[in-house]
């Protein structure tokens, strides 16, 4: 499985993998393995109209510090792919 997880998700990897293979336990997902891909955080400034990847956590145009930002991606949560083999 790949999960796509965004950095202003508040989804914590490590987390998941956790949770996951106890979920998983006695299930046909059993042994599964989790690969997780991170979306970093753009926005587009709705003043100077600048698109950005957010280095930290500010929300804030890079280009004019203005705060007026329209989030375009980071907040991203889920399954991407699945891979599935079939026992013989």
């Amino acid at each position: 499985l790949t999960v796509a997880v965004g950095a202003l998700s508040g989804i914590v990897p490590d987390c998941i993998e956790t949770y996951f293979s106890l979920v998983a336990e006695g299930t046909l997902a059993e042994g599964a393995k989790l690969t997780f891909r991170r979306i970093p955080a753009r926005v587009r400034c709705i003043d100077c109209k600048a698109e950005h990847e957010l280095p930290d956590f500010r929300l804030r145009c890079p280009t004019c510090t203005s705060r007026s930002v329209e989030l375009l991606s980071g907040r991203e949560a889920y399954i991407e792919s699945m891979e599935i083999e079939e026992k013989e």
